[in-house]
Protein backbone atom coordinates (compact mmCIF):
# COMPACT_ATOMS: atom_id res chain seq x y z
CA UNK A 1 0.00 0.00 0.00
CA UNK A 2 1.14 3.87 -0.32
CA UNK A 3 3.32 5.11 2.90
CA UNK A 4 0.66 7.64 4.30
CA UNK A 5 1.48 11.20 5.85
CA UNK A 6 -2.07 11.40 7.50
CA UNK A 7 -2.98 15.24 7.44
CA UNK A 8 -6.16 14.10 9.54
CA UNK A 9 -6.39 13.17 13.41
CA UNK A 10 -7.15 9.23 13.71
CA UNK A 11 -6.78 8.57 10.10
CA UNK A 12 -10.19 8.84 9.59
CA UNK A 13 -11.80 8.13 5.87
CA UNK A 14 -12.67 11.73 5.25
CA UNK A 15 -10.45 15.05 4.38
CA UNK A 16 -7.11 14.80 2.19
CA UNK A 17 -4.09 13.39 2.81
CA UNK A 18 -0.34 12.99 1.19
CA UNK A 19 1.40 9.84 -0.34
CA UNK A 20 4.61 9.58 -1.64
CA UNK A 21 4.00 8.24 -4.70
CA UNK A 22 7.49 7.06 -7.45
CA UNK A 23 8.17 9.27 -10.18
CA UNK A 24 5.49 12.20 -9.12
CA UNK A 25 6.55 12.57 -5.90
CA UNK A 26 4.28 13.76 -2.43
CA UNK A 27 0.81 14.07 -3.65
CA UNK A 28 -2.59 15.24 -1.82
CA UNK A 29 -5.73 12.45 -1.98
CA UNK A 30 -8.78 11.65 0.03
CA UNK A 31 -7.68 9.86 2.68
CA UNK A 32 -9.86 6.77 1.85
CA UNK A 33 -7.66 6.68 -1.35
CA UNK A 34 -4.62 6.71 0.74
CA UNK A 35 -5.87 3.75 2.88
CA UNK A 36 -7.48 1.66 0.28
CA UNK A 37 -5.15 1.38 -2.88
CA UNK A 38 -1.80 0.95 -3.77
CA UNK A 39 0.59 3.17 -5.18
CA UNK A 40 0.67 2.13 -7.95
CA UNK A 41 -3.43 2.26 -8.35
CA UNK A 42 -3.13 5.97 -7.46
CA UNK A 43 -0.21 7.00 -9.66
CA UNK A 44 -2.59 5.92 -12.77
CA UNK A 45 -5.44 7.09 -11.60
CA UNK A 46 -3.60 11.00 -11.00
CA UNK A 47 -2.17 10.62 -14.42
CA UNK A 48 -5.34 10.01 -16.11
CA UNK A 49 -6.82 12.45 -13.88
CA UNK A 50 -4.69 15.35 -15.49
CA UNK A 51 -6.32 14.70 -18.83
CA UNK A 52 -9.94 14.18 -17.49
CA UNK A 53 -10.20 17.23 -15.12
CA UNK A 54 -9.64 19.49 -18.15
CA UNK A 55 -12.97 18.27 -19.56
CA UNK A 56 -16.40 19.74 -18.58
CA UNK A 57 -18.69 16.45 -18.23
CA UNK A 58 -22.23 16.74 -19.02
CA UNK A 59 -24.83 17.10 -16.42
CA UNK A 60 -26.99 15.04 -18.44
CA UNK A 61 -28.41 12.69 -21.04
CA UNK A 62 -30.00 15.21 -23.17
CA UNK A 63 -26.77 15.28 -26.05
CA UNK A 64 -26.24 11.36 -26.18
CA UNK A 65 -29.24 10.49 -28.54
CA UNK A 66 -31.27 7.41 -28.42
CA UNK A 67 -31.22 4.84 -25.87
CA UNK A 68 -29.68 1.84 -26.53
CA UNK A 69 -29.37 -0.48 -23.60
CA UNK A 70 -29.69 -0.51 -19.98
CA UNK A 71 -27.31 -2.80 -18.10
CA UNK A 72 -27.35 -3.74 -14.26
CA UNK A 73 -23.36 -4.81 -13.14
CA UNK A 74 -21.81 -5.88 -9.76
CA UNK A 75 -20.23 -3.14 -8.32
CA UNK A 76 -16.40 -3.31 -7.44
CA UNK A 77 -13.77 -0.73 -6.83
CA UNK A 78 -10.07 -1.07 -7.36
CA UNK A 79 -9.82 -2.81 -4.17
CA UNK A 80 -11.58 -5.50 -4.92
CA UNK A 81 -14.93 -4.47 -2.57
CA UNK A 82 -18.13 -5.68 -4.14
CA UNK A 83 -20.46 -2.88 -3.27
CA UNK A 84 -24.06 -4.01 -4.37
CA UNK A 85 -25.01 -3.25 -7.88
CA UNK A 86 -24.52 -0.62 -10.46
CA UNK A 87 -26.72 0.60 -13.59
CA UNK A 88 -25.23 1.87 -16.83
CA UNK A 89 -27.48 3.12 -19.74
CA UNK A 90 -25.99 2.78 -22.82
CA UNK A 91 -27.13 5.84 -25.73
CA UNK A 92 -25.86 6.45 -29.08
CA UNK A 93 -23.04 9.24 -27.92
CA UNK A 94 -22.55 8.68 -24.13
CA UNK A 95 -23.30 6.66 -21.24
CA UNK A 96 -25.14 7.39 -18.11
CA UNK A 97 -24.10 5.50 -14.31
CA UNK A 98 -26.56 5.31 -11.70
CA UNK A 99 -25.33 4.02 -7.83
CA UNK A 100 -27.45 4.69 -5.03
CA UNK A 101 -30.10 7.05 -7.02
CA UNK A 102 -26.72 9.14 -7.80
CA UNK A 103 -26.31 9.82 -11.82
CA UNK A 104 -22.80 10.46 -13.19
CA UNK A 105 -22.70 11.26 -17.49
CA UNK A 106 -20.09 10.48 -20.08
CA UNK A 107 -19.90 11.19 -24.04
CA UNK A 108 -18.20 9.14 -26.15
CA UNK A 109 -16.40 12.33 -27.43
CA UNK A 110 -13.61 11.37 -24.42
CA UNK A 111 -13.87 7.69 -24.92
CA UNK A 112 -11.39 6.15 -27.25
CA UNK A 113 -12.99 4.33 -30.39
CA UNK A 114 -11.64 1.07 -29.58
CA UNK A 115 -12.70 0.69 -26.29
CA UNK A 116 -16.56 1.44 -27.67
CA UNK A 117 -15.82 -1.64 -29.84
CA UNK A 118 -16.89 -3.52 -26.69
CA UNK A 119 -20.44 -1.49 -25.49
CA UNK A 120 -22.49 -4.56 -24.45
CA UNK A 121 -19.18 -4.96 -21.99
CA UNK A 122 -19.35 -1.25 -20.52
CA UNK A 123 -20.25 -1.72 -17.20
CA UNK A 124 -18.94 0.73 -13.73
CA UNK A 125 -16.69 0.54 -11.54
CA UNK A 126 -15.67 3.27 -8.20
CA UNK A 127 -13.18 6.30 -9.17
CA UNK A 128 -10.19 5.87 -7.52
CA UNK A 129 -9.77 9.16 -6.30
CA UNK A 130 -13.38 10.23 -6.15
CA UNK A 131 -14.72 7.84 -3.65
CA UNK A 132 -18.73 7.29 -4.27
CA UNK A 133 -18.44 8.47 -7.87
CA UNK A 134 -18.74 5.62 -10.47
CA UNK A 135 -17.57 5.67 -13.73
CA UNK A 136 -17.38 3.48 -17.09
CA UNK A 137 -15.33 0.60 -17.48
CA UNK A 138 -15.30 -1.93 -20.41
CA UNK A 139 -14.92 -5.15 -18.71
CA UNK A 140 -12.70 -8.01 -20.50
CA UNK A 141 -11.11 -11.21 -19.54
CA UNK A 142 -7.10 -10.98 -20.37
CA UNK A 143 -5.12 -13.54 -21.85
CA UNK A 144 -3.80 -13.84 -18.60
CA UNK A 145 -6.98 -15.58 -17.47
CA UNK A 146 -7.92 -12.69 -15.26
CA UNK A 147 -10.86 -10.61 -15.60
CA UNK A 148 -10.16 -6.57 -16.08
CA UNK A 149 -11.62 -3.86 -15.43
CA UNK A 150 -10.75 -0.58 -17.64
CA UNK A 151 -11.83 2.51 -16.51
CA UNK A 152 -12.47 3.97 -20.10
CA UNK A 153 -13.34 7.60 -19.85
CA UNK A 154 -9.94 8.79 -20.81
CA UNK A 155 -9.80 12.12 -22.44
CA UNK A 156 -7.20 11.62 -24.34
CA UNK A 157 -4.77 10.23 -22.26
CA UNK A 158 -3.19 7.20 -24.30
CA UNK A 159 -2.70 4.80 -21.15
CA UNK A 160 -4.69 2.32 -19.49
CA UNK A 161 -6.02 2.85 -15.83
CA UNK A 162 -7.22 -0.59 -14.26
CA UNK A 163 -7.60 -3.61 -12.05
CA UNK A 164 -7.85 -7.16 -12.43
CA UNK A 165 -9.26 -9.88 -10.60
CA UNK A 166 -6.91 -12.66 -10.72
CA UNK A 167 -7.23 -15.84 -11.79
CA UNK A 168 -6.80 -17.17 -8.18
CA UNK A 169 -9.33 -14.89 -6.72
CA UNK A 170 -11.94 -15.30 -9.16
CA UNK A 171 -13.27 -18.47 -7.30
CA UNK A 172 -14.11 -16.19 -4.31
CA UNK A 173 -15.81 -14.36 -6.39
CA UNK A 174 -18.09 -16.43 -8.71
CA UNK A 175 -16.57 -14.38 -11.60
CA UNK A 176 -14.16 -16.26 -14.34
CA UNK A 177 -15.80 -13.64 -17.54
CA UNK A 178 -17.49 -10.42 -18.13
CA UNK A 179 -20.39 -11.77 -18.63
CA UNK A 180 -20.02 -13.39 -14.77
CA UNK A 181 -20.14 -9.21 -13.74
CA UNK A 182 -23.57 -8.40 -15.81
CA UNK A 183 -26.41 -9.10 -13.66
CA UNK A 184 -29.28 -8.38 -16.15
CA UNK A 185 -29.65 -6.40 -19.60
CA UNK A 186 -32.58 -4.59 -21.51
CA UNK A 187 -31.86 -3.43 -25.02
CA UNK A 188 -34.16 -1.08 -26.53
CA UNK A 189 -35.15 -0.40 -30.22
Amino acid sequence: MAAVLSACSGGNSKGTTKVKIDDLGWVVVDTFTANHYADYQIRDALMREEFVSKVTKPTGASSFGKKIAEREWRAFNANLEEKGTVTTIEYERGFEVIKDGKHWFYDTNHIDESDLEFRMDIGAAESVLHPGVWEPVWIDRTMLNSVAFYFIYRCGWKDIEGFYISEREQPKFRIYDGGDVKIKETRFK
